[in-house]
């Protein structure tokens, strides 16, 4: 799966699930706001306390897996050490890191931030949520090693400073999706060129970064602005290319006839695409504990396709007993 999240360097799948999560949001819920004059706020609190959840059950799997296989080289970095009190407090304050799991702490985080985000965009005051994102990113990347050992980095794998500027664009992207045409500019020919051109050099940067050939260093300055965890600006320029990218390919698959079926697969999986994430992790628990996890091993393509499989049944149950009610 990492050879799909991450096949352009200084990209990730990360940036495109909360991209997307923050442009479905932004959209329904101003499709809200046009139809009742509020946005729903119980429903981000609900959503980030389900994610909380999700991850503390995840969080407690994998100190159970590692516990009872104490030699499991996938969950070696999995501290268990001190008693129960003390490993409990550490899952309920999410400071342990699971394989796979990072992305929770952080989408529970910016859920919350949503609220903000959207009573301001409701009030038509863009410009304040825009400068006020903006603040707290520049502050970020000013101050990024003593926020992220900080209480401000809420020990989280990813920096959340910097990674809500790209959730709050996506919100604003979906709220204005339709009544600024925005899917219009995005399917634009002159703006899928531009997309394609900004991938192609990113990528060959790169490449070249990574040989260590630009300037004679290995790690060169320069290289900053695409780091992945504190997600720099240049990182974030080149997530949304390739979303732009992506989406019209998608626009270009729904369109033939003979690639719709695997189009419904992926539309009943992110349906519910949390419950898909946990049976995917959980999968990977299990394979790390009792399996080495060579990238190209037979067995991780194996676990993949059953969790994709388990999760299409999960979604597609939930969806036959929700219209049942």
């Amino acid at each position: 799966m990492r050879a799909v999240t991450h096949p352009i360097r200084w990209t990730d799948g990360a940036f495109g699930f909360l991209f997307l999560a923050g442009l479905v949001m932004g959209l329904v819920q101003r499709r809200r706001f046009e139809a009742r004059g509020t946005i729903d706020q119980a429903s981000l609190f609900d959503r980030a306390i389900l994610i909380y959840l999700a991850q503390v059950g995840l969080l407690t799997t994998a100190v159970l897996l590692k516990i009872a296989v104490p030699d499991a080289r996938g969950l070696a970095k999995l501290d268990t050490h001190g008693g129960a009190i003390s490993r409990s407090l550490r899952i309920l304050l999410l400071q342990l890191r699971a394989p796979n799991t990072a992305i929770l702490p952080l989408c529970a985080v910016l859920f919350l931030g949503a609220v903000v985000v959207l009573r301001l965009l409701a009030r038509q005051q863009l410009a304040l949520a825009l400068f006020g994102s903006g603040i707290i990113f520049a502050l970020g990347q000013l101050f990024y090693r003593f926020w992220s050992n900080s209480a401000v980095g809420l020990g989280l794998y990813f920096y959340w400073p910097s990674w809500q500027l790209a959730f709050t664009a996506s919100l604003v992207i979906g709220w204005h999706w339709e009544s600024r045409q925005i899917s219009v500019i995005v399917t634009h020919a002159r703006t899928l060129l531009i997309a394609g051109g900004v991938i192609a050099v990113g990528d060959l940067l790169g490449g070249l970064a990574h040989q260590g050939t630009v300037w004679g260093t290995t790690v060169a300055p320069w290289t900053i602005p695409f780091g992945e965890y504190n997600l720099g600006f240049g990182a974030f320029i080149l997530g949304v290319a390739v979303l732009v990218v992506a989406y019209n390919a998608a626009r270009f698959a729904l369109a033939q006839q003979n690639l719709k079926v695997g189009a419904k697969f992926l539309e009943r999986l992110g349906t519910r695409s949390l419950a898909c994430f946990v049976i995917s992790s959980l999968a990977l628990f299990v394979q790390v504990a009792f399996l080495p996890y060579p990238p190209n091993a037979w067995w991780g393509a194996l676990m993949t396709a059953i969790s994709l499989a388990l999760g299409w049944l999960w979604a597609t149950w939930r969806q036959r007993t929700t219209r049942l009610r």
